[in-house]
């Protein structure tokens, strides 16, 4: 079994689920929360983002460097957001706290998380158990990394890039959807682990899968995943 499998379902998130089953519940008033983070002096920004249970939701467009709606019901829950700048390099980090001592019942908890198209940035996306909807076409990524838990993945990479893209995806247990450009160049490799690919609308040889802009467009995403349990998707946009 995929190791990355055991090390997701390790996060905090398996205190959560445990208490859901025992139907414990929480009597907390729900909040919405708005924060954001300006740029600063930053040039260029590394984003660590740590989630082990509930909804996640990125996309651009924000004026500032991040700006989030925060919805929780359970006060310990509130996220931890942390910047800082060394030379022209900032560093975001966002953490939901730990679980593992909360009874829950019907939980909502959820990140509506927007960033700054322009920035030039790393994102790391770390996630326990959830439904996740990754919209990064816009944004000016360099690099990603996103490791799954259990539960659903949407990443949307379409739209038009100035540079290359890499990508490194450790699929958990359940779906991952990839959403890839018609027009830029995309190489995937899967590593497959216990369930299926589905690829629509691309060239297969191997473990490889390439769009017909592959080696045309000046442009390229370089795309690697180790799958585990559940179902890869890969699909055609614009």
């Amino acid at each position: 079994m995929n190791t990355r499998i055991l090390k997701g379902i390790g996060l905090p998130t398996i205190a959560v689920i445990l208490f859901l089953i025992a139907g414990c519940t929480v009597g907390s008033k729900l909040r919405t929360e708005v924060e954001s983070v300006e740029l600063g002096g930053a040039s260029f920004v590394r984003v660590e983002i740590e989630m082990g249970t509930g909804k996640l939701k990125i996309a651009g467009g924000a004026d500032e460097l991040m700006k989030g709606n925060f919805t929780y019901r359970i006060a310990s829950w509130k996220p931890r957001i942390d910047y800082s700048i060394s030379g022209d390099e900032g560093k975001l980090v966002i953490q939901q706290p730990e679980t593992r001592h909360v009874k829950v019942g019907k939980i909502r908890y959820e990140w509506d998380l927007h960033f700054n198209n322009d920035v030039p940035m790393d994102l790391g996306v770390e996630l326990g158990a959830g439904y996740n909807q990754l919209n990064l076409g816009s944004l000016s990524l360099t690099r990603l990394n996103l490791s799954t838990g259990v539960g659903e993945v949407e990443v949307d990479l379409t739209g038009n890039r100035e540079s290359d893209l890499d990508v490194n995806i450790e699929a958990g247990i359940g779906r991952t959807t990839l959403l890839l450009p018609k027009n830029v160049g995309v190489r995937v490799k899967v590593e497959r682990g216990i369930g299926v690919v589905n690829a629509s609308g691309l060239k297969k040889e191997g473990d490889i899968y390439e769009n017909e802009a592959y080696g045309e467009s000046e442009v390229t995403l370089h795309i690697d995943i180790e799958a585990g349990i559940g179902e890869i998707n890969l699909e055609l946009g614009e």
